[in-house]
């Protein structure tokens, strides 16, 4: 009985050391540089979707946007970030669906930006003012 005893918790704490290694490989983490990358889908699409529901956050904070604006803008990413996982559900996301996702983040982040500084959005500003706060593309 001790044995057995023994033998059962030598496996579950092989199974608990070797679990992190699992996981990784499960993640694409097995070598082949861009390769593993791919197989996780879009992670730049998943550091934009926290971006921008950081901003959301802040501006809700800041009280730039109301709850309501914040609940809708939320409403947006949260859209996205499905559309994404339901293009993984098959394990690969296609370049149709990467384009249209990389779209709607885009028309997201403008959303977020009309919402918090809806003087920046009127009709004929092109964003050539003379102030480039928060233009940057790569901002999200």
């Amino acid at each position: 009985m001790k044995s057995i005893f023994t033998k059962l918790v030598l496996g579950v704490a092989l199974i608990a050391i070797s679990s992190p290694a699992i996981a990784r490989e499960g993640r694409g983490g097995h070598g082949g540089g861009n390769h593993g990358q791919r197989k996780r889908g879009m992670p730049g699409a998943a550091a934009r979707i926290e971006r921008q529901k950081g901003h959301i956050q802040r501006a809700l904070d800041k009280g730039k946007i109301t709850q309501d604006q914040a609940n809708q803008l939320n409403s947006n990413v949260d859209a996205i970030q499905a559309k994404k996982a339901a293009a993984m559900a098959d394990g690969k996301i296609t370049k149709e669906e990467r384009t249209e996702i990389k779209g709607d983040l885009k028309a997201s982040k403008q959303e977020i930006r009309n919402a918090i500084k809806p003087e920046d959005s009127t009709p004929g500003s092109s964003g050539s003012s003379s102030s480039s706060e928060g233009t940057p593309e790569s901002n999200n």
